[in-house]
């Protein structure tokens, strides 16, 4: 048994000796093989979780009532300041002032929230499954919906149709709605028409 594993030892030195630069090639590729295989996967990862990020937290675009939402918005805040500014002429009897006072400003896209749109809606899964709708027009908020659908509500004027293909991350995400049938993870697809749309309460 001995002679036996030291006969194959020989042998496997003998052919390694033989065969070494070979040997050496074939290492080098398996290597770069995996350092490549490595960098795809990464890049892949990281590409997909900008993706993601990107459709999570922006916005294509805002409509008009958004707009004259934020310009209302920047005019009260201009007209606080001004009185903020002037409180010490305004009233020069007191000694002392103290003021105690949160920024005065606003996140435009923050409005986005207090939009509400009247809608028409079907929504289905990737094989045609639907699993609701709307035919006579639903009071609905971007705060109120999934992400995806929000998102979609946001960027409608009176009037728009449009269809959203909504990823299950800005959907139901894992869990899913196992009472409308849907798993997770599972892309809708909503067709929309936009009946009214106006800022929010």
């Amino acid at each position: 048994s001995a002679n036996i594993t030291t006969k194959v030892a020989k042998k496997l030195q003998e052919m390694a000796a033989k065969h070494a630069s070979i040997l050496v090639t074939v290492g080098a590729c398996a290597l770069l093989l995996i350092m490549i295989m490595t960098s795809v996967s990464s890049c892949g990862a990281m590409f997909s979780n900008g993706m993601s990020t990107t459709l999570a937290g922006s916005y294509m675009s805002v409509p008009a009532e958004i707009d004259a939402a934020d310009l209302a918005f920047s005019e009260l805040e201009m007209e606080l300041q001004k009185e903020i500014d002037s409180i010490e002429t305004d009233y020069p009897d007191y000694d002392e002032y103290r003021y105690n006072l949160d920024p005065i400003g606003h996140d435009p896209f923050a409005l986005i929230s207090y939009l509400s749109a009247v809608v028409k809606y079907k929504g289905q899964l990737i094989d045609g499954t639907v699993f609701d709708s709307n035919d006579e027009g639903a009071n609905l908020s971007p705060r109120g919906t999934v992400p995806g659908f929000g998102e979609g509500i946001a960027m409608m004027n009176k009037g728009a149709k449009y269809i959203l293909y909504i990823p299950g991350e800005l959907a139901y995400g894992v869990d899913g709605q196992q009472q409308a049938g849907i798993g997770p993870n599972a892309t809708l697809i909503f067709e929309v028409e936009a009946i009214d749309v106006t800022p929010g309460k």
